[in-house]
């Protein structure tokens, strides 16, 4: 339908998924952040006045609890003027260009 409301619809099999988020989940426990390193291609962990650790010397203080996770949350509804259907962005909302574009400058791909 011209002009009205878009909806983002996956069809699996016989099922039907009308996803209206992204949930983000961080798992490490401030003050350890996780990192990829370039050279060796394998997650690390460090926190400040420490050294690095890679994944298989993950100290356990470093992964986040289960209710630390769901306090810890970020939900990024899809609303109108995210983007998702190409619609222009709207005032007070994240767009996903604005998201990629955030995203791309912290791996240093612009």
């Amino acid at each position: 339908m011209k002009g009205g409301n878009h909806e983002l619809l996956l069809k699996i099999d016989e099922f039907a998924f009308q996803p209206k988020g992204v949930l983000f989940i961080k798992a490490t426990k401030e003050p350890w952040m996780r990192h990829l390193s370039k050279s060796h291609k394998m997650c690390y962990y460090a926190r400040p006045g420490s050294a690095s650790l890679f994944d298989k010397d993950r100290p356990a203080e470093a992964c986040a609890s289960a209710l630390n996770c769901i306090e810890k949350r970020l939900l990024w509804k899809w609303e109108n003027g995210v983007g998702i259907h190409k619609e222009s962005a709207h005032e007070g909302v994240l767009h996903k260009d604005q998201l990629l574009n955030f995203i791309h400058t912290k791996l240093g791909r612009r």
